[in-house]
C-alpha cells in the first residue's frame, strides 16, 4: 500500500513524508501534478493520495479532474491539503471527488486520523477468481451487499487481464481451477502486484490445505462450503493488515 504526497514546498512535503514514514506507511513523492500523474501512470497501488491545492503550473483541482477522467484510478481517496482554507476551497475539492480536508500547519495526529478514516471507508476493489459460475455468483453478491466494488474472473488467465488493467485491492482465488490453477496464479499475483493480498478457497480440503496455502504466501484460506460471515470477516481481517504495514 503507498500513499503518494503531492506537494511543492519541499518542507511541507518532507514533514508529511516524516508523519507516514514514522507510521509504518509507504510513500511516493510528487512536487508537480505532471510528476503525480507519471507515478499514477507507473503504479497501480497507490492507496490513498494528500494533495496541495496551491502549486506554481497545475493546482491540485487539475489532478481531480484528471483522477476523474481515468476510470482505474477514479476511486484513489484523496485528502486536500491547503494553506487555503475558505468554504469555496472546501467545496470545490469535494465537488471535483476530494474525500477529505485538511488545513496547514498539519497537525500529525489529525492527518493520520484522517487517513485511517479513508482508508477503512474508501471502497474496495475485490477480484473474484472461479471457474464454477454459482460461487462467482454467490460471491459477489455477498461482497456487494458489504458495499465492495466486485470484478469476476473464470480463469487465471483472465484474472491477470483484470489486474494488468485494474486497481485490485484483495483477489479471492479458488485453487483447484484448469489450465492455470490458483497457486500458480497466487504465484504470478505476488511476483508481480507484491502488495495485493489474496484470500484462496477450496472445496478439496484433503487435497489443499491451510498451511499448503499460507506457506505458498496466501494471506487467507477458507474452505467451501462457507459461511459469507466468514469471507466477510476473513476479508475485513485481510485488508486491515495490509493498513497497518
Amino acid at each position: 500500500m503507498k500513499i503518494l504526497i503531492v506537494e511543492d514546498d519541499d518542507v511541507s512535503r518532507k514533514l508529511v513524508d516524516s508523519i507516514l514514514t514514522k507510521n509504518n506507511y509507504e510513500t511516493l513523492l510528487a512536487s508537480s501534478v505532471q510528476e503525480a500523474i507519471t507515478f499514477l501512470k507507473s503504479n497501480n497501488h497507490v492507496s490513498l493520495i494528500i494533495l496541495d491545492i496551491m502549486m506554481p503550473d497545475e493546482d491540485g483541482y487539475s489532478l481531480l479532474k484528471y483522477l476523474n477522467r481515468q476510470e482505474s484510478i477514479s476511486k484513489i481517496p484523496v485528502l486536500m491539503c491547503s494553506a487555503v482554507g475558505d468554504k469555496f476551497s472546501v467545496i470545490h475539492s469535494a465537488s471535483l471527488g476530494a474525500a477529505d480536508y485538511i488545513r496547514k500547519p498539519i497537525e500529525s495526529e489529525l492527518l493520520l486520523a484522517k487517513i485511517r478514516d479513508m482508508l477503512n471507508k474508501g471502497n474496495k476493489t475485490v477480484l473474484i477468481v472461479d471457474d464454477e459460475e454459482m460461487i462467482r455468483n454467490l460471491l459477489k453478491n455477498t461482497l456487494e451487499r458489504e458495499k465492495y466494488d466486485v470484478l469476476t474472473a473464470d480463469s487465471g488467465v483472465t484474472a491477470l487481464k483484470v489486474l494488468a488493467s485494474n486497481r485490485i485491492n484483495v483477489v479471492i482465488s479458488d485453487i483447484q481451477m484448469s489450465n492455470m490453477d490458483g497457486f500458480e496464479l497466487l504465484v504470478q499475483i505476488k511476483s508481480h502486484y507484491p502488495d495485493v493480498p489474496v484470500l484462496m478457497i477450496t472445496g478439496q480440503l484433503g487435497k489443499y490445505n491451510k498451511d499448503d496455502a499460507m506457506l505458498a504466501g496466501a494471506d487467507g484460506y477458507i474452505a467451501k462450503p462457507f459461511k459469507n460471515l466468514d469471507i466477510i470477516k476473513t476479508l475485513q481481517d485481510i485488508l486491515g493488515k495490509c493498513h497497518a504495514h
